[in-house]
């Protein structure tokens, strides 16, 4: 059905869910499918709203590319910190690839998107044949993240060495940069949604949003917008990492203490670093993240400065040659230590399901 023939009053339908890994998206479908079928019968046509952060480049991709296209070669501080390579070098990357995806979305829909997480809900568009519509990420929310996953790179450095003081304080500065994403990015996707409605008046607009985002429906409605709000699953403590708890307390406008931060971040780099070990098993990302903080909530700051201590000797000792190397460290200490017991343990030496 023609979106533009369609005369009724439309509703924005957001379904927060996690989307780390595909068993997310399958509990996600179910309610999609729910509500395609809700407008099926009231005739009403479905356009659905796929979000992305901006173009999938790493920063060593972005370096590469300035060299071979322009022979400009130039450090990742350059590339997001100093104000005349953002606004020449990094604009006109992120300009170029937005730009490109999104045409290749409009031109062969989903058939162009390759991620592999997210490939049961791309089955599920290309079997009821839906009519999709890729957001618009503003380069500033790109450049935010691009900053926090830098920062959360040189903070996991300065940790394997043990330098406490040095990672916390680059975690900082990823939560602010996270935090900064968020809001830029959701109050563009607001815009978006109102323009689109201003064009489809009468369509379901829907979308699947993480977790972190929730409470954006909240402010559709204040702007006047009919919005309908959908959890797919329980949003709990323990189904976060402790970045993630921070991000959203602060999202939510909580005034939380620099003490407060800290004691909750502390735990951060052990928590990723075991979660990387679980990376291929075949669960939810929440069903994880329980997993995880399972572990990690037990241990103490004690053994923590030890744990510091043994990555620092590994370190000193050159001991990782690979990028999985320090995982398997916080793994082995755990173990030695008599930490996790016999289920945990089968956790991280086993990929099947659970």
């Amino acid at each position: 059905m023609s979106i533009e023939k369609v005369d009724k009053n439309g509703v924005f339908v957001l379904i927060y869910c996690f989307h780390g890994h595909q068993k997310d998206y399958e509990l996600a479908l179910p309610y999609l499918e729910e509500i395609i079928n809700e407008a099926a019968r009231g005739k009403r046509a479905v356009l659905l709203l796929l979000e992305q952060a901006g173009p999938p480049l790493s920063i060593e991709e972005i370096r590469r590319d300035r060299a071979t296209t322009f022979r400009s070669h130039l450090s990742t501080t350059e590339l997001l910190w100093d104000e005349q390579h953002i606004n020449g070098a990094l604009k006109e990357v992120f300009k170029i690839n937005q730009d490109r995806m999104i045409k290749e979305v409009e031109a062969s829909g989903v058939s162009v998107l390759t991620n592999l997480r997210a490939k049961p809900l791309i089955e599920f568009i290309s079997r009821h044949g839906l009519e999709i519509k890729l957001e618009e990420s503003p380069f500033e929310a790109w450049l935010y993240y691009q900053r926090e996953l830098e920062s959360v790179k040189r903070g996991i450095t300065l940790f394997v060495r043990g330098d406490d003081e040095g990672s916390l304080e680059w975690l900082e500065k990823s939560v602010e940069y996270y935090l900064k994403a968020l809001k830029t990015r959701d109050n563009a996707f607001m815009e978006f949604i109102d323009g689109l409605f201003t064009r489809f008046p009468a369509a379901y607009l829907i979308t699947l949003r993480g977790p972190l985002h929730f409470g954006i429906h909240r402010e559709l409605e204040k702007l006047g917008t009919k919005t309908r709000a959908i959890t797919v699953e329980k949003f709990t403590a323990d189904t976060f990492s402790p970045f993630e708890r921070l991000v959203s307390r602060l999202y939510r406008g909580e005034e939380i203490p620099s003490s407060e931060r800290r004691e909750l971040l502390k735990r951060e780099y052990i928590f990723e670093l075991l979660m990387s070990l679980l990376e291929k098993t075949e669960v939810t990302s929440s069903l994880k993240a329980k997993m995880v903080n399972q572990v990690v909530e037990r241990i103490d700051e004690k053994e923590r400065k030890e744990l510091l201590a043994f990555l620092s000797l590994l370190t000193s000792a050159g001991i990782f040659r690979f990028p999985e190397d320090p995982a398997n460290a916080v793994y082995d200490w755990l173990v030695e230590q008599g930490t996790l017991n016999e289920e945990e343990r089968r956790w991280f030496i086993s990929n099947t399901s659970i």
